[in-house]
């Protein structure tokens, strides 16, 4: 876990760094962040890293391919296709609810061919306490 972490981290702070000197838009190392967060966040109760036989193997690889340069990135493919729709959302839920509007918004529709969430149309509510979405 120590090993996966520093690795994990080192090496994406550097190039975060270098891109923040050079004063470029570093989309690659702000979606890694993203996905990293990901993966804290679901190793903060220590249920998925206990229950999942080689979860840390899994997390290197994963997180090494995120850090590979280019298109087709494993942080470019895992932000678009699962961390932007799921944030659109809930950010969409979020702001519905600041505003006092208690529609269901429906999840967006990813780039891709299909959308996460399924192909069916849902309908609105007015209520929000009384539906369930689920959001995979």
């Amino acid at each position: 876990s120590l090993v996966v972490d520093t690795l994990a981290v080192i090496y994406p702070a550097y190039m975060s760094f270098k891109a923040e000197q050079s004063k470029t838009y570093p989309t690659q190392w702000l979606q890694y962040w993203v996905v990293n967060a990901l993966f804290f966040t679901l190793e903060f109760n220590h249920a998925i890293p206990d229950k999942v036989p080689g979860y840390f193997a899994i997390k290197l690889i994963i997180l090494l391919w995120c850090m590979l340069p280019g298109k087709g990135s494993g942080a470019e493919v895992i932000y678009s296709i699962i961390v932007r729709p799921v944030l659109a959302f809930l950010d969409a839920q979020f702001t519905a609810a600041g505003t006092g509007d208690r529609k269901i918004v429906t999840p967006p529709r990813s780039q891709s061919s299909g959308s996460i969430f399924g192909d069916k149309k849902k309908e609105k509510s007015t209520d929000c306490d009384s539906a369930l979405i689920p959001l995979l």
